[in-house]
């Protein structure tokens, strides 16, 4: 519309498209990402170096995140882990 001279608002456009079952074309699944790793910052010390036992109550915490895709959009799962 716009290329023929046709002003139009865009939510006017969308009410038209979706009313006579228009849909752009949807583009590939962008995976999610998690991690940025592009800084300066220092990494964080591996305080367990694997020894899983703890010397004293509510001292180990472990945690990890992971994403599944569904139909309905990516689906986040986290998981914290308490070693007493």
């Amino acid at each position: 519309m716009r290329d023929q001279g046709i002003r139009v608002a865009r939510k006017t456009v969308a009410k038209l498209m979706k009313n006579d079952q228009i849909f752009p074309p949807r583009r590939g699944r962008r995976v999610p990402r998690t991690t940025d790793s592009r800084h300066n910052l220092g990494i964080a010390p591996n305080l367990l170096r694997r020894n899983f036992r703890a010397e004293e109550p509510d001292r180990i915490w472990l945690a990890d995140i992971s994403y599944e895709p569904t139909d309905e959009g990516w689906l986040y799962l986290a998981a914290i882990k308490h070693i007493p």
